[in-house]
């Protein structure tokens, strides 16, 4: 019940990075935040405001070493949205060690519907109403993905991230993803979309 709202620095975006002098990756944090990061600091609640601005199709991703309360903040930009939208929307936490092999429109529509309707199984026809439902929000542009935790997919998690949200172009969607999985990937494509705004949570002070 303990929230410390922490800072954020707003990256730039990724460079093209000389081959030869790729990091090893126990050294990609390290080396990426001496040659990459950008100096902007983003106080909490400005943070919040920009995720609740976000425009339809655009992303924010949270990065941070284990345990430095990006799920924590996830959870807080959750709540900030319910509490401050001022049109129906939609907020959907997806756990993304919870996907596996699915995508993320079948994730959605087996298991938000039994979540929302507090039912342990779901008729198909009341099923197809929420999910006219939802796709009418989601055509609106107010439908937010809260995908939590890029590193816990297996694989190519980033890859696979990028390739669902291409299907989901007019969600809006916040990422939280460990460092060393961001930073030491160099066919990471998600660090140069300009689609996204990319944070990383400071330390405790």
């Amino acid at each position: 019940q303990v929230h410390v709202p922490l800072g954020l620095v707003e990256r730039q975006q990724r460079p093209q990075v000389d081959r030869d002098r790729e990091p090893a990756p126990e050294r990609g944090s390290e080396f990426y935040r001496q040659e990459v990061e950008a100096t902007k600091t983003v106080e909490h609640d400005d943070f919040l405001d920009q995720i609740l601005s976000l425009e339809a199709g655009h992303r924010a991703v949270i990065l941070g070493e284990p345990g430095a309360g990006k799920t924590t903040l996830l959870i807080n930009v959750w709540e900030y949205l319910i509490e401050n939208a001022t049109e129906e929307i939609i907020v959907i936490w997806i756990p993304l060690a919870e996907l596996g092999a699915q995508t993320l429109a079948k994730h959605i529509e087996n298991v938000l519907p039994i979540e929302i309707l507090k039912k342990p199984e779901i008729e198909d026809a009341e099923k197809k109403i929420y999910w006219q439902s939802f796709m009418e929000l989601y055509e609106a542009g107010r439908v937010w993905l809260l995908l939590d935790g890029a590193d816990e997919i297996g694989g190519d998690g980033l890859e696979k991230i990028q390739s669902e949200l291409r299907n989901w172009p007019k969600s809006r969607s916040a990422i939280t993803c460990r460092l060393n999985l961001w930073d030491v990937r160099s066919t990471n494509s998600l660090a140069t979309n300009k689609l996204f705004k990319i944070y990383r949570t400071l330390d405790f002070r």
